[in-house]
Formats: C-alpha cells, structure tokens, sequence
C-alpha cells in the first residue's frame, strides 16, 4: 500500500535589482544575475529512502558592475541529506577590475593542466595580467573532509578523506603568439580533521609538491604549437618513516637527487611521476589537422586536481572538415593507445583508439547527427543521496545518432519526426566504488512525432525501447539487467493570451523486466507548472511519479518541487 503524504512548501522571496541603472549615471553601475529558492518533497513505500522526505536549495549568483570592476558573487546552500551526507554549501566571489582579478570562498581556479585545476577549493588568491605577464597566487581548503560513521549501515560505500590545503603560485607571459607559463604547486591533508577513522578503510595522509608549465608558440598564421606538462612528488602517507625513497614501481631506484629541491623531506611513501601533452596544429577556413602525443605515467596524481587517468601513453592525429558552406561538419580522431608504462605488470594493453562526429543540416527540413568513439571517461556523483560517491567509468565504446526530419517547418507551427539511438559499454574503475571492475551496458532508442506551435502549445509522443545495466536504490550492492519497450507522450499548453502560465504533462507506459524475468507494467506520470509572476520573476512546480517492480516488490514512489527564480 502506497500511502502519498503531500506537503505544500514554498517560499516566495524576491531579490530585487536595478537591473540597468541609467547608462547616464556617471558611475556606471548596474546589478545583473540571478536568483532561485526551492523545496523538494519525496516520499515512496518502500522502507529504504532514497532520498530525504524533506530538501530545499537556495542559489545567488549576482554580478556587480562599477565601470570597469566586476564583482561577481555566488551562493549555494542545498540541504537533501541522507544519513552520512551533510548539508551542501558553497559561497565565493570573483572581483575583476582590468587586469586584476580576485578570488574569495569558492571558486574553481585553473593554473595548470597537469598540476592545479578543475577543483573547487575554498580559500583566497589573486590573478595578475598586466600587459603580457601574468602572475597568480591561491591558498585554501582544496577538499572538504568526508566523515563516515561506522554505525551507519551504508558506510563501506563511501570513502572517507581528510580535508586538505594547499597553495598554488603561477608566473610568466602571456601574449597572442607566445605563452610560457609554470606553476608551483603545495598541499596536504590536515590529520585531525577526521575524529576517528574506520579501520575498515586504509588511509593515510597525504602530502604533495607540484611543477607545472604551459607553452604556446604560434609558427604561423595556420600553425601552432602547445604543450602541458606536469612533474608531481607525491608523499602518500606523511608520517612514514623518513628512509631514502623510493619510485614507485620503478625496480626500487631511489629518487634523483635533486627531487629535494622540491620536495625536501621524502620518505618511503614518496614517488615522482610526470604527465605532458603536446600539440602540433594547422586550422584553416575548411580543414583543421592537429598531431597529439599524450604520456601520464603509472601513479601520476596532484591534489590540485581531480581525478587523473594515469599509466596511458596516446598519439593520435586529429582531422576536421567544413563542407558545403557548413552544411556538413565532421570531426575524427585516429590514434594508438597503450599502458603498462613501467613493464611492471603481467600483460600490457594497446588499443587503437577511433573517434568520429560528423553533422549534415540542409538548412531546411533534414538535420543528422551521429557520433562513436571507442575510448573516454565517464564520472559521475552516484548515488544522488551520496555525495561524496564516486563513480569512473572507462568508455569502451560510445554511439549516437540523432535524425529530425520537417514535414512542415514555418515560424508559427512546426511538424517534425525524430530518431534518436544511442548506445555505451563502459567498466567500473574507481577502487572504492562498490561495482568496481564491473561492466556496465546501455541502449536508449526512441522514435516520435512532435507538433510545435509557437507560444501555445506542443505535443510530443512515440515509442520507445531502453536496455540498461544499473543498481536500484534499494538494493545498492547489485547490478540488474533492466529492459523496457513502451509509449511515452507529453503535451504542453500555454495559457492566458500573453502565454505567462504554461503548464506540461508527460506519461509513460513500458513492459519492462529485470535480468530477464517475467514482464511487468512499469509506468510513470508527471506534471510541470510555471507561472511568470513578472518579466524577471517566475514560480515553478513539479509532480512526478513512477512505478515499478523489482524481485516482486512493486515500487511507487512520488517526487515533488517547488520554486522561484528570479533574475535582476
């Protein structure tokens, strides 16, 4: 029995701007940006929660103007927490006046490739362009701490990690036909930032020292040259014992030397490893050719990024056409790929690696798209109620096609059928993910027919087929074959003759089964509201619900929000 508890939660609060103080205004200030609050509601009859009952977000991200200093600002709180999840929050503010640039609380700052960049850290810095040099400095929480509690049933699927803090400095020249910039970068974790740590997880604080450079040439008007480099010494466990260090994986050499330069207390957990890319370019109006060499050694990593693919050497070349006055554009990467840098394992893998996206718009009834690629990555924060869950999926191989053809096509009503087909096998290779090393596979495909009339209404509906390797949350240590094939429709209908209520309703009915059972009617519902309050002030709401059955449990669950949003 499904019992739907209904909550009504919303708050309207409207922050309200000058959206464009008078040009005339001698200062020349003006406020832009936007604004939104909203409340979710969840509930289902199953006994395990996927999510909290109860959530809501709150986002401003304004930006202040005075001349030629900018100001702009951004907050994020969002609180959807499920057991060993907390809160999330984020507030930062990038000022800029000319060539000078600041950073405070959280923001994502990239200096170097290989060495600091892609992270959202929380702290300070300053970047300097004065004419062609460039000179940048940061300091601050590059990782929020990742607390597990051991009575907590869902703890071996997540990680827990110590905070860490670092710093980043970057200098050099910045000019249209030359680039040469390096970067030195420091971090480490803070011990007692965790109160205890599981003994069910082995891990260790950890320390690093960082050398990065960027250089650009351009030889030609048609040629260019790029390289990113990066040369890590990373300590994995700061209190072992301070003996002659040794590289990893190396056959037990000890470390060059002058690696104290950078990094002047190693111990038996320090390892040095390195990373470069380099690029040789020609683009012209119709052909783009680019050669690429690409080496990450075995146990490269910074803390100053994210996750790093390592152990993999590339070369590829790089092909893109624009043909018949753009009507044809295409793309292709063809290369070989290898790992086993080190010789230190048992086999070693070479894969040629093929990439190609090609795209054909007649400019009038007929757009194509189709795309495949046999190597990536592919990561992700799963599941939804875990934020600190990685997931990092290895693409084996990936294809796309998307086809729209116009039966009619003018300004106010258009008629049009659409295919989409895509398809992935992907591995599991993020260790402490609880489906490492498995396989994953998916197939989405649907066909449809849709009717647009501009500012009224619209109507989409077809069929539609799904094949999938997935978890369900109720059951979070297993993977299960899922299939479907069914209808789905959505219909959107605008109301009041300035179209200020526009409101949308999709329903879905599949026979689905799991790991080749016996089919069953799965099927879901949902309804979008949205109601222009002002030019710049708008209410939202969302119902959606879904039904379905797994190991002969039927499962119902209901999901609700409500907004404002608001821009200034």
């Amino acid at each position: 029995m499904c019992t739907l508890t209904f909550i009504f939660w919303g708050s309207v609060y409207n922050l309200s701007a000058q959206n464009d103080i008078s040009k005339e205004n001698k200062y020349k200030v003006s406020l832009k940006g936007g604004a939104s609050i909203s409340g979710t509601i969840f509930n289902s009859n199953d006994s395990t929660q996927v999510m909290s009952p109860f959530g809501y977000n709150i986002s401003v991200a304004p930006t202040l103007q005075i001349r030629k200093l900018s100001l702009p600002f951004n907050f994020t709180y969002s609180d959807n927490k499920y057991n060993i999840s907390y809160p999330y929050f984020r507030l930062g503010i990038a000022p800029s006046y000319k060539w000078i640039k600041g950073y405070l609380g959280n923001n994502t700052i990239n200096f170097s490739k290989y060495v600091f960049a892609g992270l959202n850290s929380f702290g300070g810095g300053i970047d300097l362009n004065p004419s062609i040099f460039t000179l940048g400095f940061f300091y601050g929480r590059l990782r929020q701490r990742v607390f597990v509690d051991s009575t907590n049933a869902k703890y071996h699927l997540i990680k827990p990690q110590f905070s860490s803090y670092g710093f980043a400095v970057k200098a050099g020249i910045k000019a249209k036909s030359v680039r040469i910039v390096f970067t030195y970068f420091s971090g480490q974790d803070k011990v007692n930032s965790l109160p205890y740590i599981n003994s069910n997880f082995n891990i260790h604080n950890k320390k690093n020292k960082a050398i990065g450079s960027e250089i650009y040439i351009k030889l030609t008007p048609h040629i260019s040259f790029l390289s990113n480099a990066g040369l890590s010494i990373l300590t994995r466990s700061a209190g072992a014992g301070s003996l002659d260090t040794l590289l990893l994986n190396s056959g037990e050499e000890p470390l060059p030397s002058w690696t104290k330069i950078i990094e002047n207390k190693p111990n038996v957990s320090s390892s040095i490893s390195y990373a470069f890319d380099n690029s040789l370019r020609y683009n012209s109006k119709a052909v783009d050719v680019a050669l690429i060499q690409k080496v990450i050694r075995p146990g490269y990593e910074s803390m100053g990024l994210g996750y790093v693919n390592n152990d993999v050497k590339q070369y590829t070349v790089e092909p893109a056409l624009r043909l018949l006055k753009n009507k044809i554009n295409a793309s292709f990467s063809f290369g070989i790929q290898s790992n086993n840098l080190l010789k230190k394992k048992i086999t070693t893998t070479k894969n040629t690696i093929i990439s190609a996206n090609a795209n054909f718009n007649d400019q009038k009834k007929l757009l194509l798209s189709i795309s495949y690629t046999n190597f990536g990555l592919n990561m992700n924060s799963v599941p939804r109620f875990q934020d600190d869950s990685i997931s990092i999926q290895n693409i084996n191989q990936t294809f796309s096609f998307n086809g729209i053809y116009f039966i009619v096509k003018g300004k106010k009503e258009s008629k049009s059928v659409n295919l989409n087909v895509s398809a992935q096998s992907s591995q599991e290779v993020y260790t402490y993910n609880a489906f490492y090393n498995k396989k994953f596979k998916s197939v989405y495909s649907n066909l449809s027919y849709s009717i647009n009339k501009q500012n009224k209404s619209s109507f989409v509906g077809g069929l539609n087929y799904n094949l999938s390797t997935n978890f369900f949350y109720q059951f979070p240590d297993q993977l299960f074959e899922i299939s479907s094939i069914g209808i789905f429709s959505t219909v959107t209908k605008s109301f009041l003759e300035d179209g200020v209520w526009l409101n949308s309703i999709s329903v879905n009915l599949n026979s689905s089964s799991v790991d080749h059972d016996k089919k069953h009617l799965a099927f879901g519902a949902g309804f979008n509201s949205s109601y222009r309050l002002t030019k710049k002030t708008a209410a939202s709401l969302n119902f959606n619900f879904t039904s379905t059955k797994i190991k002969n449990i039927r499962l119902n669950q209901q999901y609700a929000s409500i907004g404002v949003t608001q821009t200034f």
